[in-house]
């Protein structure tokens, strides 16, 4: 069991980081635009979308402790700078 939960863990945050990587390199997709993150987790792509320029950004998850660190991430500005519009963070029963 733990080793599926591990697994899984493990892919969600590769997949986070290959989307933000895409993002950067694409940033003519968000720049503008409203980005809504559905169980961000940590927040990468949602934090790069702010980053790229992103009009508005929301950053949902349905852990509170997920949403606890989406909070400090964004506060130090994700890794990929501080973005001009800081994202709206929300904690959703889905």
């Amino acid at each position: 069991m733990f080793d599926d939960v591990t697994s899984t863990i493990h892919q969600s945050l590769h997949r986070g980081v290959v989307l933000s990587r895409w993002l950067s390199r694409h940033p003519e997709l968000v720049v503008g635009r409203e980005v809504l993150e559905v169980g961000a987790g940590l927040g990468a792509p949602g934090l790069t979308a702010a980053a790229c320029g992103a009009s508005r950004v929301a950053l949902t998850d349905v852990d509170s402790n997920a949403v606890r660190n989406l909070a400090y991430n964004a506060r130090r500005g994700g890794g990929v700078g501080l973005p001009s519009h800081p994202p709206q963070l929300q904690a959703l029963i889905y």
